[in-house]
């Protein structure tokens, strides 16, 4: 395997990805999640503060504000999120690709035809352009499992060595953890990963003091991972939780979650943010693969290979059936990697039988090319179709917060019309609040429209009726980018997001008392 295939990957990944985010930016809409985590998250995060309990996600707010200091991302550009979440996710087909080639020693024809079905599933595609937090995850777990040696004898070699890979490693897994809720099914797979290289090496009588030894150094990768929100974030709300919640309906909750998910991995896409036609893994012709991927790994790999794999369905399956609050396909990506990495176990099975010399070419031969070519197929044709749904606006974005405006040069009115803007504007604010410091932030925002001739009248109506002072403070800081006195305006709204947090944090988002919620001092 040569650099340069690896490089060609990416380069296939980063257009199939990009063409979705040209797709979907043809409608021409902001969703309200993508401008919280793409605007408010990164500026509160500039400001160490944590807007509210629901915004938990350290690792892609992260993420996103590296991005907003790109400067040819976010070059006049409001869907610089969408692009930016494209670059990344673009490097879970080549980690993928990685993996199977050299972890679980796939024929490179299957490995590649297994990344490229990869990167067409619904349940990565469809979340490969959007610009939130779900996702980004699977780059640390997936990278933790990679970096697993795929040499076990390691373990016997240099254990101090092996304590590192297994230190960074749960680093990696605490970093998915905190960048997204889904990131926990990378604990079983990983953790179970090194514990059975261990056992599996070595039968002596000192394995037990081994075992603990590793779990204790994995137990410390997280919390190194973990304590990195507490370092940085001055009023900490809670971590991890997001807007899911850990009761449980006995009586409901756990059969119509499981129903849920199986419709959402098998027969259609029905969840909160996964826009999509079509169900996680594509289409029901997959399933077999996936079957018989799972019966090849159990039959012809030892069992530190398919132990964590079938441990961590198990456990992804259980969880996210137990679990409450608001559920969705986006908690548990980590389970279409898993089940594409059985699909290429199949692919890889079915290669080997026709890749044997002793057999000739035959009726057998062209059957078997067929059956690893048919998933491809099938895959490429849904991410073909999922591109054109989005282009045609067949999956039309939903609560849509406030629409952007085809052209830049629209997006501004000239000298005459800033007067009749900021007359509008002011009435709008000293009707739509009553709120004594609602109404002073509105007033300012008022004044910062009339000093910097204002915007397009429909545009900034749009973000201040529909937002909170928060939200219309960080969108200034965004639409600064379009401004030549950007720094001025961002200063400006940076410096009133900080003295509203002084005076009286965001109360009314504050979460209730849990292991998972904290109380926030009075100072913020």
């Amino acid at each position: 395997m040569k650099y340069y295939h690896l490089l060609l990957i990416y380069i296939i990944s980063l257009l199939f990805y990009l063409g979705l985010v040209a797709s979907i930016n043809t409608q021409n809409v902001f969703t309200a999640e993508e401008m919280t985590v793409t605007v408010l998250d990164p500026i509160f995060l500039g400001l160490r503060l944590q807007f509210n309990h629901l915004c938990t996600n350290f690792g892609g707010h992260v993420y996103f504000w590296i991005g907003s200091k790109i400067p040819f991302i976010t070059a006049d550009n409001f869907f610089y999120g969408r692009w930016w979440k494209a670059i990344g996710m673009s490097l879970l087909p080549l980690i993928f690709f990685l993996i199977v080639y050299k972890r679980y020693h796939i024929k490179i024809v299957p490995a590649l035809i297994g990344t490229f079905i990869f990167l067409c599933l619904p349940g990565i595609a469809a979340y490969s352009w959007l610009a939130i937090e779900t996702g980004l995850e699977l780059l640390f777990g997936m990278l933790a499992l990679y970096i697993l040696n795929v040499n076990t004898d390691i373990y016997q070699k240099n254990l101090y060595f092996s304590l590192l890979i297994t230190l960074i490693s749960a680093i990696l897994v605490g970093l998915a953890l905190i960048t997204y809720g889904g990131g926990i099914y990378f604990i079983p797979l990983i953790y179970l990963s090194i514990i059975t290289n261990l056992t599996f090496i070595n039968k002596k009588h000192k394995n037990f003091i081994k075992v603990l030894i590793y779990t204790i150094v994995f137990v410390i990768g997280i919390l190194i991972a973990f304590s990195i929100p507490f370092l940085w974030w001055e009023n900490t709300y809670a971590i991890l939780k997001g807007g899911s919640e850990l009761a449980i309906n006995l009586q409901t909750s756990i059969w119509s979650n499981f129903y849920s998910l199986i419709g959402e991995l098998f027969d259609h896409a029905n969840s909160y943010y996964f826009f999509s036609k079509f169900p996680a893994i594509g289409h029901k012709l997959l399933i077999p693969y996936i079957l018989f991927g799972l019966y090849i790994l159990i039959k012809n790999q030892r069992f530190h290979l398919w132990l964590p794999i079938l441990i961590t369905i198990l456990f992804a399956i259980t969880f996210y059936t137990f679990s409450g609050g608001i559920i969705g396909y986006r908690r548990i990506l980590p389970l279409t990697v898993i089940f594409a990495f059985l699909i290429t176990f199949a692919l890889n099975d079915i290669f080997l039988r026709i890749n044997n010399p002793s057999k000739k070419i035959g009726w057998k031969y062209i059957t078997f090319w067929g059956l690893i070519v048919a998933p491809f197929i099938i895959s490429l044709s849904v991410y073909i179709q999922l591109n054109y749904s989005y282009f045609k606006k067949k999956v039309v974005l939903p609560d849509v917060t406030w629409s952007i405006l085809d052209d830049k040069k629209n997006a501004y009115n000239d000298g005459s019309s800033s007067s009749s803007s900021s007359s509008s504007s002011s009435s709008s604010s000293s009707s739509s609040s009553s709120d004594g410091s609602n109404s002073n932030i509105r007033s300012d925002l008022n004044q910062l429209q009339q000093i910097d001739h204002a915007y397009n009248t429909r545009t900034y109506q749009s973000i201040i009726n529909s937002s909170e002072p928060f939200y219309a403070l960080t969108l200034f800081n965004m639409l600064a980018r379009f401004r030549n006195d950007q720094q001025k305006m961002m200063e400006f709204s940076s410096e009133k997001i900080r003295h509203l947090y002084k005076i009286s944090p965001n109360d009314r988002h504050r979460c209730r008392n849990s292991f998972l919620c904290f109380n926030v001092g009075s100072k913020y």
